[in-house]
């Protein structure tokens, strides 16, 4: 297409650039491709004609005020020459050691005159501003297909072509082609599509446009036989994981600016965050932030649909004003506000749907709950959740148990409600067992949500867990004394009187059950004084979690070791390497992206950075591709780490994934190692909260007594310095864990114990999909007993798109492994050995316990040893070893293990502390502990010089 006139566009040689659209064209006038920094080059170079332009004044006009390497220069050269391809030389020359000369005669057309302007409707333009505010931008990059292949560039074009047209769906996302040149503003998506095998390996990314970050990566698999594209529930999931990574990413640019700064979306993110914690405090902050939004914005339907909601809460959990009618009749209003601002919204026909149950109008509420769900916009976890319980409500909750259930296979790390909202959806449709589990998860992770534990009161009786049915009043008591069951006031919402009776009979049989076991606790407190101090404490109720920071950026940005990737280089007559450094490159970066330490960004990054640049280069030589890579320290330009890898030439999909995250584990070790020598380095005062935690982390590692409370002071000033910190959390919870899973004499089970859940809550809260934090919680869960809860985080945090570090990996296993699970353990343990065979030794004493648990002693006794050697004073890799070697016939190791313990726990009596093996299967308790009472029974019978001594103990 030709630029149209008076556009300012440069005509050269065969080519011509044209501003206004950002592209340039070529001699047929096909769009040629070029990114931001060579397009902005090409266009001052075109502004100087003929005159010779230094490579320092080059620099300084692309990166102005930033320190970049000739690297970025001599890649933007090398970039516009490809895109002149064989009239490279008849347009830009090279002078040594100089600079470069446009040699091309330039024409321009007449440029726009800038007093000419469009007249426009009083108050169109802010008009316009508000209403492009409401949604994040999102420019669509055309995807690459590096290697050439037909199959791979037709799947590219067509996979642009659905995303385009399934994430236009989306609420909160603003769609747009992608243009070479476009404003740094917003979000990119970028992609590509390469042959591997028999498939084609689609990886696409998001990026911030403004610093290039890349904040997200996936990768498909599409057998090349199948027809074009991806199918719907694969695109439901990318717009759901896409929408939920911006609106992250959102909010985290909302909270560093002055409320006042806010625009309405960000004013609604801050408020949603708030009104997702549960609590009575944060509802009340979220409804003052939908209110200011609304003012801001009163065309904005999302504001208006999310007030809605926490007016609903003034009725269902008495929280605000105004209460009772007058709540029921805002909340309608509101609703109805919002549908009719924006009436294909699920978010807003949800919170028609549940105002219209405030109403009794149910053959209504069922009618927009189920428009909300067939919705030509995807509807997702907060607009589902809501439809799943008005359906519940109104008889149909088999219905809402599909609907719960996609909610979860859609996004596992989805709100903890939809879990319960599942299980109360369970429980009306006669599947009380089914219901337990998930009722269980969302009271582990919101312990102050009443709804929760009002269907689990109910689960527990009718399935006869009397205990259970009873913790279940006690809470929902604490959270809401005084309550009364009767149906919609609270909790119950009830179209059927068989259900409101069902609810009712339950709560009877509970107040019962309660009654008869005070009269027993009231005999028994008669008869022992004793049995008062052996009741358990009732947990205290976890303080809200402090609120970021205004004016947070630069602890933010010290989250993490920012990593630049530079595409690696290549000959520019070796097309086989230059295809190969651009598949590696990009494939890389999409393992990367994964580890939370980390963020990755592009080379045109345009800030001074202290942190590391990954550089490389890639030839062919023969019939096979070598590769080689170094990471650098960006201050000093030193390298400290490199690595060389090779394959054939004929591979199909170049370096294979596997090789490929093996690579991009090493790169996060040594970049994590690196950090951790800087810190040493370092006075205490001026470390990051991330040193801080990277040194105690390294403390933490040694596995001693004295090591671990070091850690904790560590782990303690690192939150003091960086509240919102998640992962000072997570390491603060093992550290106070490590007592009572060790059995130390410092162990705690009271407080401290309640103290770890705690920060773990607010450690998953601050990195919803953070490993770390989800294996810290599934830590805490498992000491508390609570088995199922811990398993199912525990393999959570396995599972997210972000990659298991260490801790999360040994957590894991250990979790996995005690709950009955070690097969399973043991498959994450050894993968985790054979990515860094340089991992804390304690991860042998972990997969050693697997394997003893799965009935392997003998390999179970190679890995103890492992540990042993290295960390002499790990006293359970010692207690392991004496069970392992029991059942192996080695009694002198045996032996040797149990002197061990006893040099380290002097008087300790073989089952005194029942945590002390922290296993859930009494069968595995008993294995243990019967193999460790005939080790101590043979080293008596050892010194009594071969008679059996009865002392079944050491001392």
């Amino acid at each position: 297409m030709a630029p149209r006139e008076g556009s300012g566009a440069y005509h050269f040689d065969a080519f011509c650039l044209d501003p206004a659209r950002g592209a340039l064209l070529g001699p047929d006038g096909a769009e040629l491709r070029l990114r931001p920094k060579p397009f902005a080059l090409l266009q001052h170079l075109l502004d100087n004609p003929g005159r010779l332009l230094g490579r320092d004044e080059l620099m300084e006009t692309l990166w102005p005020g930033v320190v970049v390497t000739d690297d970025s220069l001599t890649q933007c050269i090398s970039d516009l020459r490809r895109a002149f391809g064989d009239r490279a030389a008849h347009v830009l020359r090279t002078i040594p050691k100089r600079g470069y000369v446009l040699t091309a005669e330039v024409r321009q057309d007449a440029a726009p005159r800038p007093d000419i302007r469009r007249k426009a409707v009083p108050g169109a333009e802010p008009e316009q501003d508000i209403v492009a505010q409401r949604q994040a931008l999102v420019a669509v990059h055309r995807f690459e297909a590096p290697d050439g292949n037909q199959a791979a560039i037709l799947l590219a074009d067509t996979l642009v072509t659905d995303m385009m047209a399934f994430f236009a769906r989306l609420e909160g996302l603003r769609i747009l082609p992608a243009r070479d040149g476009m404003a740094a503003e917003g979000y990119r998506v970028r992609g590509e599509v390469r042959a591997a095998g028999t498939d084609l390996r689609v990886t696409l990314r998001l990026e911030d446009a403004a610093s290039e970050a890349v904040l997200w990566a996936e990768r498909l698999d599409r057998p090349r036989d199948e027809p074009r594209g991806l199918p719907e529930p694969a695109l439901l999931a990318l717009a759901a994981h896409l929408e939920q990574q911006v609106e992250r990413h959102s909010l985290s640019l909302a909270r560093r600016k002055p409320v006042a700064e806010r625009s309405a979306r960000e004013l609604c993110l801050v408020g949603r965050e708030h009104h997702q914690r549960g609590t009575e405090a944060d509802t009340l902050v979220a409804k003052e932030m939908f209110a200011l939004a609304i003012a801001a914005d009163p065309d904005y339907a999302t504001a208006y649909a999310w007030q809605a909601y926490t007016v609903h809460r003034s009725i269902t959990h008495g929280w605000g004003s105004p209460g009772g009618q007058a709540a029921r009749d805002e909340s309608l209003r509101l609703a109805r506000k919002a549908v009719q601002l924006q009436p294909d919204s699920p978010l807003c026909l949800s919170r028609l749907a549940f105002s219209l149950v405030l109403h009794q109008q149910w053959e209504g509420a069922v009618d927009a709950a189920r428009a909300a769900l067939s919705s030509a916009v995807p509807a997702f976890a907060s607009a589902r959740n809501t439809c799943c319980e008005v359906l519940a409500a109104a008889g149909h909750p088999e219905e809402a148990v599909v609907v719960a259930q996609e909610t979860i296979s859609l996004d596992p790390l989805c709100p903890p409600t939809t879990q319960g909202i599942l299980g109360r959806a369970l429980l009306m449709s006669g599947k009380v067992e089914n219901a337990l589990s998930p009722l269980r998860w969302c009271a582990s992770r919101l312990p102050d949500y009443a709804a929760t534990y009002d269907s689990l009161l109910v689960a527990a009786v009718e399935s006869g867990r009397v205990a259970e049915a009873l913790a279940a009043r006690r809470e929902f008591s604490r959270i809401k004394p005084g309550w009364v069951p009767r149906n919609h006031t609270g909790y119950w919402f009830f179209r059927r009187d068989e259900d409101v009776e069902r609810f009712v009979a339950a709560y009877r049989r509970a107040s019962e059950l309660a009654g008869a076991a005070d009269k027993q606790s009231m005999t028994s407190s008669a008869a022992s004084p004793q049995a008062e101090q052996d009741q358990v404490p009732t947990p205290p109720k976890p303080a809200a979690p402090p609120p970021p920071p205004e004016g947070a950026r630069s602890l933010a940005d010290l989250r993490r070791d920012t990593l630049v990737m530079h595409p690696l280089q290549a000959a520019p007559d070796d097309a086989s390497a230059a295809r190969t450094a651009s598949t590696l490159t990009l494939g890389l970066m999409a393992e990367l992206v994964r580890y939370e330490d980390l963020c990755v960004v592009g080379e045109a990054y345009n800030r001074a950075s202290q942190d590391y640049a990954l550089r490389g280069d890639a030839y062919v030589s023969g019939d096979r591709v070598h590769a080689v890579l170094r990471l650098e320290e960006v201050a000093t330009g030193a390298a400290f780490w490199a690595q060389r890898l090779d394959w054939p030439l004929a591979q199909p999909g170049g370096l294979p994934a596997e090789s490929a995250a093996l690579l991009a584990t090493a790169v996060n070790l040594q970049v994590g190692r690196r950090s951790l020598r800087r810190a040493r380095q370092k006075p205490m005062e001026q470390l990051t909260a991330r040193e801080l935690t990277l040194l105690g982390r390294e403390v933490y590692n040694r596995s001693t007594p004295a090591d671990t409370r070091a850690s904790r002071d560590l782990f303690v000033r690192a939150a003091a310095v960086d509240p919102g910190y998640a992962p000072a959390r997570a390491w603060h919870v093992f550290a106070i864990s490590r007592p009572t899973v060790q059995g130390w004499p410092d162990g705690e089970d009271g407080e401290g114990l309640h103290e770890a859940v705690r920060l773990a809550r607010l450690a998953v809260e601050l990195e919803p999909d953070s490993p770390l934090g989800l294996a810290a919680l599934s830590l805490c869960l498992a000491l508390r007993e609570q088995w199922g809860e811990a398993v199912a985080s525990a393999r959570l945090a396995l599972r997210t798109d972000q990659v298991a570090d260490d801790a999360v990996r040994m957590t894991g296993g250990s979790i996995l492994a005690a709950a009955g699970f070690p097969e399973e353990a043991e498959v994450g343990l050894r993968q985790m050995i054979a990515w860094d065979p340089h991992c804390p030794p304690v991860v042998h004493a972990v997969l050693g316990r697997a394997l003893l648990l799965r009935g392997q002693p003998e390999e179970a006794l190679a890995e103890l040893r492992l540990c042993a050697a290295r960390l002499p004073d790990y006293e359970l890799c010692l207690r392991t070893m004496v069970v392992a070697a029991i059942e192996a016939g080695d009694i002198e190791e045996a032996r040797k293990a149990l002197r061990e313990v006893a040099r380290l726990r002097p008087g300790w009596v073989n089952g005194t502390d029942p945590i002390f093996w922290f296993m859930r299967k009494l069968e595995d308790r008993d294995r243990h502990q019967q193999a460790f009472e005939m080790a101590v029974r043979l080293e008596a019978t050892a010194r009594a010089g071969g008679l059996l001594d009865a002392c079944t103990s050491t001392s």
